[in-house]
């Protein structure tokens, strides 16, 4: 409900849509009942943009690759820390610590293309 003073507004005026009469107040105030209108322009949920595909494939590239990151590393670090790794062995340890390392950079470029893509989706 909306109160207006008298000659103050009109509904039109507001946004609002009157019911067929208008209810006399006391001290030249008018009680003014409305609907809200709806723009059948925009649907009543307002705007849902679809998101790109591409911008859904890069974020599940990007997760990926900060799971190698986080996999990867963890697996070399262990075997460095418990010394499970030989002399001999420490060659597949670079290999595990060169491929989180790639697989951090591939994740996080994919991720912020990713973030990128969907805020900048019009």
């Amino acid at each position: 409900m909306i109160v207006l003073a008298s000659g103050a507004a009109r509904a039109d005026d507001i946004g609002c849509k009157p019911l067929p009469t208008f209810t006399p107040a006391r001290d030249g105030v008018t009680d003014l009942r409305c609907f809200p209108q709806r723009s059948a322009a925009r649907p009543i949920g307002g705007d849902h943009e679809s998101t790109s595909p591409l911008s859904i494939v890069l974020a599940g590239v990007g997760t990926a690759g900060v799971g190698a990151f986080i996999g990867f590393g963890i697996a070399g670090q262990s075997q460095l820390v418990n010394g499970i790794a030989p002399r001999s062995a420490v060659g597949e340890v670079r290999v595990d610590f060169a491929i989180a390392n790639v697989g951090l950079a591939i994740g996080l470029t994919a991720l912020v293309t990713s973030i990128v893509l969907i805020v900048t989706h019009h």
